[in-house]
């Protein structure tokens, strides 16, 4: 380990040390040829470190040397050895230098975006306290978005196969989370988990909104996709009544699936707009495979539909009043009795 390659000099200078004659008449050790034969303990043992760093650092001056064959076999492991503990020495350095200088690149470019949003801000005449507010977004969105930006991009790199097999792992925790998809058999939720895409926006970017509202970029004015919220914010715009606010886990576009059992239920972005207050991580799946899946096990529409009934956030969030929630209510029990026997089996919907 690296505690070890660490005390390996000092290890080399003890072996060393310990290849001596004891006796005036003994052969020609590497003591004896170094006039070190008779020398304090403390002389020898600098000595012997002096000869492992030489061997360690492969600079090898020559003063000292093995002698016999006994230090020529040592001296022969010591080297391997010192190779392989420079070679990590060597590798370390450099890993942490390149690291150092990444972050510094990072930085760097932090300061030169910031001096260029001064200089916008100075030229604008921008008000501080609005400056303040400019110079924070860049700082959230710096600190997060290398991070997010690398998690898509591994996700969106993986075949189809993998990709799923990760958006299954990572959402199904989150499904037993959020109430209104609690209520879905893990059976369907493992097909419907497998089709999730990744999306990762910074503070202030809408994600689904009426027409004629949002930002004028051209985002689609209808909900065309149901969106699990991982981490981070979303607030809910609505034209009438107070702000929402979605702290994930949490899921919202459901209204798209209660189309399928009512077919006159307004859409969300009829009346919501839907963005982002902090850096967020969804999930999305789009309508045409949701919408699908449903026509074909319409045992999962109930359960999902069970889920909205009894969740009283998803409710607020739809504007769903107690008349649409008992015109709901009705429909989903007919949904339920209608379906085959085996199907039915597990679910349940709370009565009043």
């Amino acid at each position: 380990d690296s505690e070890s390659y660490k005390k390996w000099p000092h290890k080399q200078g003890e072996i060393w040390s310990c290849i001596e004659g004891n006796v005036e008449d003994a052969p020609d050790t590497w003591l004896k040829t170094a006039g070190l034969l008779c020398a304090p303990n403390s002389i020898k043992y600098m000595a012997s470190f002096y000869f492992a760093t030489m061997t360690i650092t492969t600079v090898g001056y020559g003063d000292i040397s093995a002698d016999t064959t006994g230090e020529q076999a040592v001296a022969t492991v010591m080297m391997f050895i010192g190779a392989i503990f420079f070679g990590y020495l060597v590798s370390t350095t450099t890993l942490f230098l390149e690291k150092v200088s990444s972050q510094k690149r990072e930085l760097s470019s932090y300061h030169d975006k910031i001096e260029l949003v001064d200089y916008w801000v100075r030229n604008r005449n921008i008000p501080k306290k609005l400056n303040m507010k400019i110079r924070s977004y860049y700082s959230i969105v710096w600190s997060k978005a290398r991070e997010l930006q690398n998690e898509k991009k591994i996700l969106m790199e993986l075949p189809f196969p993998l990709r799923a097999a990760a958006a299954e792992h990572i959402t199904l925790p989150l499904m037993q989370q959020v109430l209104c998809l609690s209520h879905v058999d893990q059976k369907h939720w493992k097909h419907i988990s497998r089709r999730f895409r990744a999306e990762w926006y910074p503070p202030g970017k809408f994600i689904a909104h009426s027409e004629g509202r949002g930002s004028g970029e051209g985002l689609k004015p209808e909900m065309d996709s149901l969106w699990l919220l991982e981490r981070g914010k979303v607030v809910s715009v609505k034209q009438e009544g107070p702000n929402v606010s979605l702290i994930g886990p949490q899921v919202f576009g459901c209204s798209l699936i209660l189309r399928k059992v009512d077919a006159n239920f307004p859409l969300e972005t009829d009346t919501n707009t839907y963005m982002s207050t902090t850096p967020v991580w969804l999930w999305r799946i789009n309508k045409e495979y949701l919408l699908q899946y449903f026509s074909v096990n319409r045992d999962a529409l109930v359960q999902f539909c069970e889920g909205v009934l009894v969740d009283l956030e998803q409710l607020k969030l739809l504007n769903v009043d107690s008349d649409m929630e008992n015109s709901l209510y009705a429909k989903v029990l007919q949904m339920k009795d209608e379906l085959p026997e085996e199907e039915d089996l597990g679910m349940s919907l709370p009565l009043g």
